[in-house]
């Protein structure tokens, strides 16, 4: 056995890393999540509608074009039996709702090209000062040299009264994603009877409080037909 296929093996057998990417809703715009959700559904997209990197202190000040430049799609790795854990976090302007999509994490990397986050600690100066340095010499080209998509991807914790976003292992795909939705492994509702589009049959809708077994049990059976 060759060290990849090793690799790859214990991967899948860890419980600790998911070999899936979910998406979370939340209330936005007038909508609450469950909406939101059958609105990426049908029209098959998540919408980049922000930044949310290490730059955002001068970003802000930037045209909007620049900006969207750095606009991202946002996932996550935890775990699914985990990812309960992140909803109506007390403090947070977004709150994450039990609703989501989920996809297999290798269809992100080889499809849609998501990378996970690059998470820079606040208290290394050297490293936020380097970083701050390519930052502004693509600012003067605005930001047309590429660096977008590795800026878009950075984040910082361990900085003083703030919150450490590490946790969340989050993924990103720079700009809009558009996803077939043969991609889409499952669904999380915490409402069963919520009338998902036919299209998706194959995706058995999961709920976000039940234990891990239970969850590969139903994406397995519904995989096999």
């Amino acid at each position: 056995m060759g060290a990849a296929e090793y690799i790859n093996g214990a991967k899948a057998r860890r419980e600790d890393i998911s070999r899936f990417v979910v998406h979370l809703t939340k209330d936005f715009e007038g909508k609450l999540a469950p909406e939101n959700l059958l609105s990426i559904l049908s029209s098959h997209t998540i919408y980049a509608k922000n930044h949310y990197c290490l730059f955002e202190s001068d970003l802000k000040l930037q045209a909007l074009s620049n900006r969207k430049k750095f606009h991202v799609t946002c996932m996550t790795e935890t775990p699914l039996n985990q990812v309960k854990n992140m909803f109506n976090i007390e403090g947070r302007s977004i709150n994450f709702q039990p609703y989501g999509v989920i996809f297999n994490k290798s269809d992100i990397e080889s499809y849609y090209h998501g990378s996970p986050c690059i998470y820079a600690n606040g208290k290394n100066k050297r490293m936020i000062s380097s970083y701050w340095t390519i930052y502004n010499n693509s600012k003067a080209n605005n930001f047309n040299d590429g660096f977008p998509e590795i800026g878009a991807l950075t984040h910082m914790f361990n900085k003083d009264k703030d919150f450490d976003f590490s946790w969340e292992r989050e993924w990103r795909i720079l700009g809009d994603f558009n996803f077939d939705p043969w991609h889409v492994v499952a669904i999380i509702s915490e409402d069963k009877s919520l009338k998902i589009p036919s299209e998706y049959s194959h995706a058995p809708i999961i709920n976000p409080e039940w234990g891990y077994e239970e969850m590969i049990i139903r994406i397995a059976r519904q995989s096999l037909g």
